[in-house]
């Protein structure tokens, strides 16, 4: 049985903080690195801290935005919030520097506090794609770091349409916070759990990118995975995030405009107590820098072409050996290059989709790290669509409020298709393994995906081409 008397699953990010911020104030909630000669050091950032410059940034948003969303505290109120449509929200369209700035963070507290949402665009969109995105969304505000030049895709979006353009204080300016006032956020979990907590969008590659509004209830899910009971079927295997413990530390690689980033950056520090660590502005996460971070890190969130550079550098890896565990999400990874990762540091394989986000993934044994295994509340049906291939579907069961965000996202339907193709354990019938997609996608390493039909279509109209066939699902990069 689900402890129904319990607030997980229920619980307000904004509200966690302010909590937080109260009993525990000198607890350090996020870290930003820094590299000085290749050592990395580290600027702590506190509860209380954290907390007024997410004030802070609310009631910069407030006096911008004045009037356009009418009192920033007030309570809807709506009695069945599941079954009614979310009220306006306005969103704010945004592109930060990377997943190494905390305004990234600062902005989606301080948003929702607002009563406003921050809408994360990915920078690898063409300006049509934002434009749809942006349009999809009634966005017409965009949010800018104040000392970042325009980049040239919001360029190219605002030669198509009015926004208006709010710069966003530095980083130092927002976190110098010691006056601010408290922005009070008193809202009730039932009376927003439809409105958004943030937006993201699809990546596009069946037709123009869609935006998906990441709602109250859908981060509930989240919060929820701790309340999955153990039942038959699951194997006695315990949900994903059992051994995500408070004040351990965490690093994603994933950018803020991809899912697992705003996931393990926002979402995970916030709902388990996890220090996060943040940075260093301006590079990239690579192999050098993670070697640089080995010994301050407990749990890492990695894209799969990183996690698979890991295990070609044994004297890299050999680093890693302290910290508890990797996350691999986002796409496939090597299993063979893999294992030897998981030979030294546990790998945990996840996987999800930006519509619904991790659904009843369960811990599976060490030496099955490559296989997925699923919690019954998942609603999951794997349907044989060739000898020995399943397609993945989730189906709308009683559990589905705390356990299968996807259908906040899909409120209207009662099973989806998620498209993902598996193949089934040959002696364990309760684990499986991701094989590709039904829809053609091709899946890279990185996370990125790409529908190879309109580049397939566009080189076999060349005389000399008879067919071409685009590949890469697994890989860094697709080959023709």
């Amino acid at each position: 049985m689900v402890d129904t008397d319990s607030l997980y699953g229920r619980r307000l990010i904004p509200q966690i903080l302010d909590r937080l911020a109260v009993a525990d104030p000198e607890r350090v909630v996020y870290s930003i690195a820094s590299l000085s000669d290749g050592a990395p050091k580290f600027k702590h950032i506190t509860a209380q801290a954290f907390g007024r410059a997410v004030d802070k940034t609310a009631w910069w948003l407030h006096k911008h935005l004045n009037g356009m969303n009418g009192a920033p505290n007030g309570d809807l109120a709506q009695e069945h919030a599941v079954t009614q449509k979310p009220p306006k929200i306005q969103a704010l369209g945004y592109i930060g520097p990377r997943s190494d700035d905390i305004r990234h963070v600062l902005l989606t507290y301080g948003a929702v506090k607002a009563g406003c949402a921050a809408l994360f665009l990915s920078p690898k969109n063409n300006i049509t794609g934002a434009l749809a995105v942006l349009n999809a969304s009634d966005c017409s505000i965009w949010v800018k770091p104040r000392e970042q030049a325009m980049l040239p895709l919001v360029e190219g979006i605002l030669q198509e349409k009015y926004m208006r353009v709010l710069e966003l204080p530095s980083v130092d300016e927002l976190l110098e916070a010691e006056s601010t006032e408290p922005f009070v956020f008193g809202k009730a979990f039932e009376s927003v759990i439809n409105e958004p907590f943030c937006i993201l969008h699809t990546s596009g590659t069946t037709g123009v990118p869609k935006p998906i509004l990441w709602t109250h209830g859908l981060i509930g899910t989240m919060d929820a995975v701790r309340l999955l009971p153990p039942i038959e079927g699951d194997g006695g295997l315990a949900p994903w995030t059992d051994n995500w413990n408070e004040g351990d530390r965490i690093y994603s690689s994933f950018p803020m405009s991809h899912g697992a980033g705003v996931i393990m950056d926002i979402l995970m520090p916030s709902l388990f107590n996890l220090h996060c660590i943040l940075g260093p502005s301006g590079v990239l996460p690579n192999l050098g820098l993670i070697e640089s971070l080995a010994d301050h890190i407990d749990i890492w969130s990695m894209v799969p072409s990183l996690v698979d550079e890991l295990g070609e550098n044994p004297e890299v890896l050999a680093k890693f050996e302290s910290s508890k565990f990797i996350c691999a999400s986002g796409g496939p990874v090597s299993p063979v290059i893999v294992s030897k990762v998981n030979e030294v540091v546990r790998v945990l394989n996840l996987t999800g989709t930006t519509e619904g986000l991790f659904i009843g993934n369960l811990w599976v044994p060490r030496e099955d790290w490559h296989w997925f295994a699923f919690h019954p509340y998942s609603g999951f049906e794997f349907k044989e669509v060739q000898p020995g291939v399943y397609e993945h579907w989730v189906h709308r069961n009683e559990h589905w409020a705390l356990f299968q965000g996807i259908f906040y996202t899909f409120p209207d339907q009662d099973s989806v298709n998620l498209k993902d193709l598996y193949i089934r354990h040959p002696t364990k019938p309760n684990l499986w393994a991701f094989s590709g997609r039904s829809d053609d996608v091709v899946v890279l390493s990185n996370g990125y995906k790409i529908s190879p039909l309109d580049t397939e279509a566009l080189v076999t109209t060349h005389p000399a081409v008879e067919g071409c066939l685009m590949i890469g699902t697994g890989k860094p990069q697709a080959g023709l």
